[in-house]
Parts: C-alpha cells; structure tokens; sequence
C-alpha cells in the first residue's frame, strides 16, 4: 500500500494525482466503520469465534494502522503542498481514531445522548471526507512554504523538559502500578493507595494537572510546526503518537475527574477495567481495549522518539540512535502487552 502511495505521489510533479487523494482517503473510510469493527469483535468473542474475534480487532487496529502509513508517505513529500497538507492532517485525525471515539462516546454520555456514538461518529467522518475532498479538488497543487524549526526551539525545550517531570513523578509510576494489575486486584490498589500519598497531595496533583495540560497544549503546537517538514519514520512516530497522546489524555482527564471523582466514583482499577465484569463483557467498554493499549504503547513510543532527539541534539550517530530507539520501542511493546494483559484480566 505504501509503494502504491508513493508511486501515485511521485505521478505528477506539479500536484497529487486523485487517484493518491484517493489512496491517502482510504484509511478514513474504513475510520467510519471503526465501531462496527468493534461491535463485531464483542459479538463474535460472546460466540466464541475467537479467532474472527481476533481478526476483527485486528480491523480495528488496521484504521491507524493504516493511517500511519499514509501519514509516513505524506510527511515525505517535498515540496509540502496543499493538498497533502490537507490529507495530512485529516490522516492523523484518523490515526487517532481509538481514543477520538472513547472521547466521542464520554461526552455524548455526559450531554445525555446516550446510544448515538454510532451515528454521531459516522456523520463526522462523512463531513471530514467530504470537506477534505472538495478542498484537495479547489487547491491542488499550490505550494506550502515550511514554517522556521527555530520559530518552536523554546517550546520543544520546555516541552521536553515538563515531560520528564511528568514522567518521573506521575507516569512512570502510574504504569508500574498498571503492570502489577497482572497480579490481581488487591495487589494493584495496595501498590496505588500507596503512590495516591504522593500524586493526589494537594500541592502535587494540581501542579501534574497543570504540566499536563500544558503538554497537550505546546504539543499540539510542536505537531503543527512539524506536520509541514520532511519527517523519517521515527519524526512521524513521535509526531503521530503525540498528537493521539493529547486526544487519549483529554478522554482520560474527563472520565476521571467528571465520570468519576465529580460523580464520587472510585477511579481506581476495578473503575478503570470495568470490573467484575471486565472490559471484554461490555460492550461499550470494549471501546477501551484498543483505546488503552495505543494509549500506553504510543506514550513509551513518544518518549523513546523524544529520547532519540536528544541523543541527535547530542552528536549521536544517527543510526546509533535509531538503534537505540527502535530498541526501545521493542521493550516499551513488551511492556504494554503485560500491562494490557492486566487490564483485560489474565492473571498470574
């Protein structure tokens, strides 16, 4: 599918051919059909086809899968024109699809609209479409200047450095408390009511939510100042992964903090993994299977990408930091496995 991109691309020297528009469209069409995917997986686990289930799933994963590779092909091209800019941005729109339709699903329920995801998502994604379609047709070809790297410098340095704030008192910490849910309910809140001493303080919680949202905020920044530059796999990672970072967060900040402590509702793992009768028993909450296994993966994949940039910014060997990260985002799969293995109830 890539090459299939590429030559499209490369048809035409002046502008993209409709049929890479239409190629590059492709994983937001199959973007509409994201719960369906969903649904099916339910209804076939429940029926004990586990391996359609499987598949199914897989169909769901395929949507930023997909839009990975269509981004990757987009952010090589140069000159950045309109059109692909365009495509651009409404492919990462689809890559972050899984926590776009958590989010989606939160907030309808919080405005009462309960049972409308399906609707709601489908009219979205065909306004998105049509909109990206007739702008791609009415502006083909006209050339985009890059915007100055040395214009987000300061923000991308705070950025980095906030992060490793958050990492080390809040994330790092949150994850190894997920991980030990592999051992059971009583060991994962034992280990949590113990961390809750530091990060729910009254001084030190605020503080996180600040630097938090000040993440999402100066990312969202960095991906716009970056979504117009020639980018390798690893800067399309690091972008992509930042950006459903922001939409994953949003989601979890607000069924946090309004589903749950405003409602005087436990967030603690049994809320979180719907338990006693688990994620794989609803079917509204299977929605969170691949919502949080992105969620955790992509993190510890941004951070691995963000590490390679500081040993670039370090006079790295490039391929030697390459290396190192994709090495990292080796071990940063295993570990989302075991943790996602947790949430969904295997326990050892």
């Amino acid at each position: 599918m890539c090459k299939a991109m590429q030559r499209a691309i490369s048809h035409s020297p002046r502008s993209m051919t409709m049929v890479g528009v239409c190629l590059h469209l492709f994983p937001t069409m199959i973007a509409a059909a994201y719960p369906w995917y969903l649904a099916t997986f339910y209804q076939l686990l429940h029926s004990k086809s586990v391996a359609s289930a499987f598949f199914s799933l897989c169909l769901a994963l395929a949507v930023p899968g997909t839009a990975f590779i269509s981004l990757h092909s987009l952010a090589r091209i140069q000159p950045m024109r309109s059109e692909a800019l365009i495509l651009l941005r409404l492919t990462y729109i689809t890559f972050i699809s899984p926590s776009l339709y958590v989010l989606v699903g939160v907030l309808l329920y919080l405005m009462k609209f309960d049972g409308r995801d399906l609707q709601v998502w489908i009219a979205m994604w065909l306004i998105l479409l049509i909109t990206a379609w007739l702008t791609c047709v009415s502006r083909r070809g006209e050339v985009l200047s890059p915007l100055a790297s040395e214009s987000t410098r300061t923000v991308r340095l705070i950025h980095g450095v906030v992060a490793s704030i958050v990492l080390v008192v809040f994330v790092f910490a949150h994850l190894i408390n997920h991980t030990f849910g592999l051992f059971g309910v009583e060991v994962h809140e034992a280990i949590m009511i113990y961390l809750r001493h530091l990060y729910r303080s009254p001084f030190v919680e605020p503080v996180i939510l600040v630097l938090i949202i000040f993440q999402i905020v100066s990312g969202l920044v960095l991906v716009e100042a970056k979504i117009r530059t020639i980018q390798s796999m690893f800067d399309a990672l690091q972008t992509a992964s930042g950006l459903y970072l922001a939409v994953f967060i949003t989601s979890h900040l607000t069924a946090v903090f309004v589903l749950g402590r405003h409602a005087g509702v436990e967030t603690d793992f049994k809320w979180a993994t719907a338990l006693p009768a688990g994620l794989l028993a609803d079917p509204w909450a299977v929605r969170l299977i691949p919502h949080y296994f992105l969620g955790i993966w992509l993190l510890l994949i941004h951070v691995a990408c963000g590490g390679r940039i500081v040993l670039l910014a370090h006079r790295v060997k490039p391929r030697a930091a390459d290396t190192v990260c994709g090495l990292l985002i080796v071990a940063s799969t295993l570990w989302t496995a075991v943790i996602l293995a947790g949430v969904v109830g295997v326990r050892v």
